[in-house]
């Protein structure tokens, strides 16, 4: 089964077209870079106006997740099984099998010398040297049930379960479970997730919310924090203090929680 993202409709060559599929991006600098999962490309934008390109790195195979750390990007390829790496400069290739042997990649994430990506086919999460793509553990998490979104708060890493509607907190150190079904309230195909201070946010793709919960307990905020999306499976935060290197490096100032997700119409 893909993930939900994959059956949306082929995007149109703009940035708002872009925002409006709820495909994952980040910022850096004054530039806005998108995952055009349509055009197997990464546009890169002006944060200012939106003009920009959509092919700043092309040849890629149905982007999913990108992620920043230094003057690298790195992007997690759902249909090649790979992360590449590019300049973030000028988007030339560093190594576009960086690392390789993946299951269906659709989440990513940094810190500090690791990176950690999201197998959704395979149920894992595994552990990668951020220098040299080496594997530390490619089943640094296992059992896991359509993992999309990661998202890392300290030392815990936490896990948005498609299947089992279910967000999982794992320790970060040793991969163990901290709480498998850290949160299970108001879920519905849950597809990302996001961090912001003392919140968490998860993007519920099938009932097109976003909820809010505790980062501490998990107990529930608000479950239908946002409300009317249609099939949102991206989340980004503007303005989060970042501490170290993360899934969307280097937000500040982008647009607004949930805007990430615009409001369109369903598709019967």
């Amino acid at each position: 089964m893909n993930p939900p993202a994959n059956r949306s409709r082929p995007l149109r060559r703009s940035l708002l077209a872009a925002l409006f599929a709820c495909l994952p991006f980040a910022a850096s600098g004054q530039s806005i870079l998108v995952a055009d999962t349509g055009y197997f490309t990464i546009g890169r934008y002006s944060l200012a106006d939106g003009t920009g390109t959509t092919n700043f790195i092309i040849g890629l195979s149905t982007p999913y997740r990108i992620a920043i750390s230094g003057t690298d990007l790195f992007v997690a390829n759902y249909g090649s099984g790979t992360v590449g790496r590019y300049n973030l400069a000028d988007g030339s290739v560093i190594n576009a099998s960086f690392i390789t042997g993946l299951s269906g990649p659709a989440g990513i994430a940094i810190s500090g010398t690791d990176l950690f990506v999201a197998n959704y086919s395979s149920g894992t999460i595994g552990r990668y040297n951020l220098a040299d793509g080496s594997v530390i553990n490619a089943s640094f998490i296992s059992g896991l049930s359509g993992p999309a979104g990661i998202a890392i708060s300290g030392t815990d890493l936490f896990v948005a379960n498609e299947f089992t509607n279910t967000i999982g907190r794992y320790s970060l150190v040793d991969g163990s479970a901290i709480s498998a079904s850290f949160i299970t309230t108001g879920l519905s195909s849950p597809f990302d997730i996001a961090i912001s201070g003392t919140d968490l946010f998860v993007a519920n793709y099938i009932i097109g919310t976003v909820g809010r919960y505790n980062l501490a307990d998990g107990s529930v905020i608000n479950a239908s924090f946002i409300t009317g999306l249609s099939s949102p499976a991206g989340l980004v935060i503007e303005g989060s203090p970042i501490p170290e290197p993360s899934t969307y490096a280097a937000l500040a100032g982008l647009v607004a929680l949930g805007l990430a997700c615009w409001k369109r119409r369903r598709v019967a």
